[in-house]
């Protein structure tokens, strides 16, 4: 079975927290954190694979380190409320690292959690020319709408490095490993 996925860093209790808190204030739920919704991250690549690939990929993850996170902004821009992450040395470094490890474009809306959502495939198809390398844009997706959020610290110790199911609006539904 093929599986959407994204490699993530999960980010440490505090900011994951944070983020689930500042979601909580968003009156549009169509992007919930925690609790039955999405589980806060930052991407750094997103493909498919096969579901027998998932140690393969995972084990490559593990060969890695992740960096602290320095958040900048809350940017509500565009629409969609993102915690912007500041573009450090070493989470360029990991995220090329990252885009380093084989996964396939080959993508359709069966193979995300939940309901179709055509965006996200096209996303997820798309993503090394939309999101990677020099247009690597490290964020928290934080839901739609601007948070009424309390201060974020100014940093956040490294997280952990995952591989995620993708749903919709290229949320990670689950950790796979």
């Amino acid at each position: 079975m093929r599986l959407a996925v994204d490699l993530v860093i999960l980010p440490d209790p505090a900011l994951t927290a944070w983020a689930i808190a500042a979601n909580r204030t968003l009156t549009d739920r169509r992007l919930p954190l925690g609790d039955g919704g999405g589980l806060p991250h930052v991407s750094l690549s997103m493909g498919t694979i096969e579901d027998h690939e998932i140690d393969r990929v995972a084990d490559a993850l593990d060969a890695l380190d992740a960096p602290e996170l320095v958040p900048t902004a809350i940017d509500t821009a565009s629409g969609v409320a993102v915690l912007r992450i500041e573009r450090t040395p070493l989470l360029v470094a990991l995220h090329e690292a990252v885009m380093g490890i084989e996964l396939s474009r080959e993508v359709d809306a069966t193979m995300l959690v939940g309901p179709p959502d055509e965006r996200a495939v096209s996303w997820i198809r798309t993503y090394p020319e939309k999101a990677a390398f020099e247009r690597f844009d490290p964020h928290v997706t934080l839901g739609v709408g601007v948070p009424d959020a309390a201060p974020f610290a100014p940093r956040y110790p490294p997280g952990r490095l995952a591989l995620c199911h993708l749903g919709p609006f290229c949320t990670c539904r689950r950790v796979l490993r």
